[in-house]
């Protein structure tokens, strides 16, 4: 083995340079390494991510549900006071300072309220100004009020009922929503989300529990309260969160309307002005919520289309791109039986973690392309050392290619590359010598070849054009494609039958070749006619001619074609008698109705019709009259618009009996 090796070293053997499979090795360990590395610190990233939006959804989850029992709490110690008689809902003022004492402490509290049937509100609440001051008021209004709040700003100045310090436009209590949820429930309900009662002072949306209250022996409501909760405490305590380096979080309603987001924008839009009171009042305009798609925010907007297409009750985590983004996004359904449906969006763009997994996955890849590098220039350097005598071979045989038959190979210091040469220039002088065998054959071949073939075209054009002549270009199709029987039914065509009266006398005066040529003369008139119009020719039997309207295509005009044929026949056969010299008339019948056409047999092809309405035109021709068009009341009832007809009255069938039968006379107009 080691005297093998040490002879044909010396020789270069070509497996000797080969270098692309150390490149291979190298790019499949890098790419290998890269990817294994790259994967694993994804799953690592992934499990990073749902770690913190796990525990970020628990936060935010805990935090709303305890700021959902605070207000519980509120509002179900109004009905223990009222049961136990402390207070009554007939004298709401008497309420002042049960309710100023608890509405403090509470900064996520709008106001806390009462309203009886009467008409009475009293509530005490936390006002915002435009620069984000709070000022505590107690409020009351009634009928006397005109249903305006009259609020004061200190408890002793609201039980000395002296005048108000403000007076908030507002409306009858009794059509607010928490009013009108209060009043048809059996225990407390969240209302929809509205402006509150401040709304006119700052934007200000709020929640509202409402909660009937109910008396020692009253089956019915007998008031009801309700806390107004800002939804902007929620936003606030949203923005407060550190979710990755850039993620946010949103709160969105089933119907897609943003809640809260932890993103500094409005959640409303304005529109108009107004100060009449009304609960979306405000002297910015009316106020309206926004949904996620109508947010500022790219990245919201990119949200509400994934919203509608997920279930909204159940924790989801997803993986999507938002933005062209890719971002982790968890969806936490939030209810309760209360009547809340929400859902809590959490999403982190992939970035947040993936930074330091693109920096060891671009230093894997370098280190990974500098070995390339040099595999590559080592690779190319041998490669061109065995790539020169291989590069002349090829050129070398692209020349033979070209015709030059003539070309060889110089001998490569390459032992293997060496034998290569040597039989590509045997093989080149064998090639040369059968190529001028072959060339002087081929002319032969050629010469020969073109003389058959253009026999072949000859014969074919023959044949095509004498089947047409036979058969519709339809059928002769069916036939070339194979087809052994070829029959159609055809719910509605028009056949026409024409007859030369007068024929047989005809015959007896003049010579058969005279004869031929007049029968020739006028039906070859009647064939041109056929195709002007469209029509297809069936036969010709003797003196009579037959063609049909609506085969093998169906048309929808195939009755009025075949009157304008008849008519069309007629006046030739006039001018026919002026030229030729003979009195010749046409005795045509006409009917439409349903037959069968098609091919049979396997010898002589004829494309025939069958059927009952072929044999009654028939009869409308025998039946007929020299220079007269004969149509039947099938005919009649589709062609009577367009043309003249006369009726013949009922005449005698044979084998059909009694007909109504008509003349045709002319074309309208």
């Amino acid at each position: 083995m080691a005297f093998t090796l040490r002879r044909f070293l010396p020789r270069l053997p070509l497996q000797t340079v080969l270098v692309i499979p150390f490149a291979i090795q190298v790019i499949a360990v890098s790419g290998v390494v890269g990817f294994f590395s790259f994967k694993n610190g994804e799953r690592a990233i992934e499990n990073l991510a749902t770690q913190l939006l796990d525990e970020v959804g628990d936060h935010i989850t805990d935090r709303i549900a305890g700021f959902l029992l605070d207000a519980t709490e509120l509002v179900d110690q109004n009905q223990d006071i009222l049961a136990s008689n402390l207070l009554a809902v007939d004298n709401l003022q008497a309420w002042s300072s049960y309710l100023w004492y608890k509405g403090q402490g509470y900064d996520f509290v709008s106001n806390l309220v009462v309203a009886n049937p009467q008409g009475q509100l009293i509530g005490s609440g936390t006002l915002v100004n435009r620069e984000g001051t709070l000022t505590q008021v107690i409020g009351f209004s009634s009928v006397e009020s005109n249903y305006n709040i009259e609020a004061h700003t200190s408890l002793d100045r609201a039980l000395a009922r002296t005048k108000p310090d403000l007076v908030a436009p507002s409306t009858d209590p009794r059509l607010r929503p928490f009013y009108q949820v209060g009043i048809n429930s059996t225990s407390p309900r969240w209302t929809a989300i509205h402006p509150g009662f401040d709304a006119a002072q700052s934007p200000n949306w709020v929640l509202a529990l409402t909660q009937p209250l109910f008396g020692n022996n009253s089956p019915d409501p007998i008031a009801v309260s309700a806390i107004f909760l800002r939804l902007s405490h929620i936003s606030t305590f949203l923005q407060s969160l550190e979710i990755g380096k850039s993620g946010q979080v949103l709160i969105v309603e089933q119907s897609g309307e943003l809640v809260a987001s932890s993103l500094d924008e409005d959640l409303f839009t304005r529109t108009g002005g107004s100060t009449d009171g009304s609960p979306n009042g405000s002297p910015n305009g009316s106020m309206e919520r926004i949904t996620a798609q109508q947010s500022q925010d790219a990245i919201t907007q990119a949200i509400a289309p994934i919203l509608a297409s997920q279930p909204h009750n159940q924790v989801q985590n997803l993986q999507v791109d938002l933005n062209q983004q890719p971002y982790y996004l968890r969806l936490i359904p939030f209810q309760d039986p209360k009547g809340l449906d929400w859902l809590i969006v959490i999403a982190v763009p992939e970035s947040d973690f993936m930074a330091e997994i693109h920096r060891n996955t671009r230093i894997t890849w370098a280190v990974s392309l500098v070995a390339l590098g040099g595999t590559i220039a080592l690779g190319m350097v041998s490669a061109r050392w065995i790539t020169r005598p291989i590069q002349r071979v090829s050129n070398a045989a692209q020349e033979i290619a070209l015709g030059h038959l003539d070309r060889r190979v110089n001998s490569s210091g390459i032992e293997e590359l060496k034998v290569l040469g040597g039989a590509f220039n045997q093989m080149a002088q064998q090639l040369q010598q059968s190529f001028h065998a072959l060339e002087e054959a081929n002319l032969n071949l050629e010469v020969t070849v073109k003389q058959r073939t253009a026999q072949l075209e000859l014969e074919k054009e023959k044949s095509e054009r004498l089947l047409l002549n036979i058969l519709p270009d339809v059928i002769a199709q069916q036939l070339k494609q194979g087809s052994v029987l070829i029959a159609n039914y055809s719910e509605e065509v028009s056949i026409l039958f024409a007859d030369i009266v007068g024929f047989t006398l005809l015959a007896s005066q003049i010579s058969p070749i005279d004869l031929v040529k007049l029968l020739n003369h006028i039906f070859s008139t009647f064939d041109e006619l056929a195709e002007t119009f469209k029509l297809e020719k069936i036969k010709t039997i003797g003196d009579a001619y037959m063609v049909v309207a609506g085969l093998p295509v169906s048309r929808s005009d195939h009755a009025e074609a075949v009157a304008n044929m008849a008519l069309a026949m007629q006046d030739c056969m006039d001018d026919l008698t002026v030229k030729l010299g003979y009195k010749l008339q046409l005795r045509i019948g006409i009917n439409t109705g349903v037959v069968v056409a098609g091919v049979i047999g396997i010898k002589k092809f004829n494309y025939d019709l069958w059927g009952d309405a072929v044999n009654v035109a028939s009869r409308m021709e025998s039946s007929g009259e020299p220079a007269r068009i004969q149509v039947t009341q099938d005919t009649y009832d589709r062609i009577h618009p367009l043309y003249h007809l006369e009726s013949r009255g009922p005449i005698m069938i044979k084998g059909k009996g009694t007909m109504e039968t008509y003349w045709l006379l002319g074309k309208k107009g």
